[in-house]
């Protein structure tokens, strides 16, 4: 199973959540996915994180996740930032398949 960030992503500029998305590559028995994000940025202190609220079901091909401020950080701006995601597949019997993978991303 392989993902990545698309690339610029849209950033609310009155909230700063950040609406993360990102293609998903099925590689073999996984029949859902469940997705986490985190993205950060070097100008202030903003960092932010979402997760999946549901399964993403197989064969969908993209995945989103609304990435929020955390508590006492401040809300994520447009400009460069720092974008880590993990993806656990899921599927009836096999192991939780994890891929992670880390990216340099616009937010717009």
């Amino acid at each position: 199973m392989h993902s990545r960030f698309e690339s610029p992503l849209d950033v609310n500029v009155h909230n700063g959540v950040v609406d993360a998305c990102g293609p998903i590559d099925w590689a073999g028995d996984e029949d859902e996915a469940v997705v986490t994000v985190t993205i950060s940025q070097r100008k202030g202190k903003a960092v932010g994180s979402g997760h999946s609220t549901k399964a993403v079901p197989k064969p969908d091909t993209m995945w989103e996740v609304d990435v929020e401020a955390l508590p006492g950080m401040q809300q994520l701006k447009p400009g460069p930032a720092r974008a880590s995601g993990v993806i656990c597949g899921l599927g009836s019997g096999i192991e939780m398949r994890e891929f992670t993978w880390t990216q340099d991303i616009e937010l717009k």
